[in-house]
């Protein structure tokens, strides 16, 4: 069994508990606890290995922070707010890592100033990239602390230089005295905003905000499971809560049936929309709203229910209007 030995162990960034811990026996830990999660309640089949256990987010979100006269980019230590330098992450793509060493590169040779959380002083607070596991073509987020991004043509101009391969690059306004990285502002600095990739077949375009799997490989994997369990057919509806860029949906609308995507982030329903469009997809409708609220009002019966919450997990309206509303199959996904 392989051990790996990462780069930052030191720094105790707290992101890879467990990196160090071959390979084999992470799994073998992870079955041990969901066979005690699920103990009463079904059983528990074997863990699918994941294609690629290093490098393989292809989203990243970094902080800047000041360190004596230079800027430092990385994430936070473990129960801190100190920033631990993360450019050379085990865990994130390589070309994420490429695209965060250059980013750091421009902004001390331009002397931007780095977000100061507690004087509330400074212009960059954090940074995104995202990564098309299909094209390799990098999206790039900026977030500032105020609308005014004095020297942003040169940030873009030599970012692009570096590393051409950055399509598109978006500054996020976010002026709150929060622990949240975006704000609700945004402006296009270069390219059209998006990024585009590719999931079981069906291209996705993904804009700044919205969520997208952060580990493409494995999602192939996991979706496919999804669609399987679904049986998804020629009468089928289904309903795709929490829905997202629309992935899910429109993947399991190519089999059949009628569907409805459900998600509250107006600019990723907008991106589905458009997803749907782009795949040929006319058996699936989208709606902007709480899913739960969404649910309780539905009054047609659904056959399957896909569920992909967030971290906070199903609201209590939701989960009470599933239990009246019946679905046949429900595909939860944690």
């Amino acid at each position: 069994m392989q051990q790996i030995q990462c780069p930052n162990r030191q720094k105790m960034c707290g992101g890879c508990d467990d990196i160090s811990t071959p390979y084999q026996q992470q799994l073998q830990k992870k079955t041990q606890q969901i066979e005690q999660l699920f103990a009463h309640i079904c059983p528990v089949k074997d863990i699918d290995f994941a294609p690629e256990h290093l490098y393989y987010r292809h989203k990243v979100t970094a902080t800047f922070a000041k360190r004596g006269k230079q800027v430092i980019l990385g994430i936070y230590q473990k129960n801190s707010h100190r920033v631990v330098p993360s450019t050379d992450c085990m865990l994130q793509s390589k070309r994420a890592n490429q695209v965060l060493a250059a980013i750091l590169q421009v902004v001390n040779a331009n002397h931007f100033t780095p977000y100061d959380e507690d004087r509330g002083t400074g212009l960059l607070r954090h940074v995104v990239v995202r990564v098309s596991a299909d094209t390799q073509d990098v999206m790039v987020t900026v977030v500032t602390s105020s609308p005014v991004f004095p020297g942003s043509k040169n940030f873009v101009r030599q970012l692009v230089q570096l590393c051409p391969f950055v399509k598109t690059v978006v500054q996020n306004i976010n002026t709150s005295h929060t622990t949240m990285v975006l704000g609700k502002g945004e402006k296009v600095l270069y390219g059209n905003g998006h990024l585009l990739d590719k999931l079981l077949g069906h291209t996705f375009s993904i804009s700044s905000q919205s969520f997208y799997q952060v580990n493409p490989a494995a999602t192939q994997i996991l979706y496919q499971h999804a669609l399987n369990m679904a049986n998804i057919g020629q009468h089928t509806t289904f309903l795709d809560a929490y829905c997202g860029t629309g992935t899910i949906g429109i993947c399991a609308a190519a089999a059949g049936g009628q569907g409805t995507g459900v998600e509250l982030n107006p600019r990723a329903v907008a991106d589905a929309v458009q997803n749907a469009k782009c795949n040929h997809i006319h058996n699936m409708r989208f709606v902007c709203m709480d899913a739960g609220k969404y649910l309780s009002q539905l009054r047609t019966p659904v056959n399957v229910l896909f569920v992909d919450p967030p971290r906070s997990g199903c609201s209590a309206e939701f989960i009470n209007s599933v239990g009246r509303a019946k679905p046949s199959r429900i595909v939860y996904i944690s």
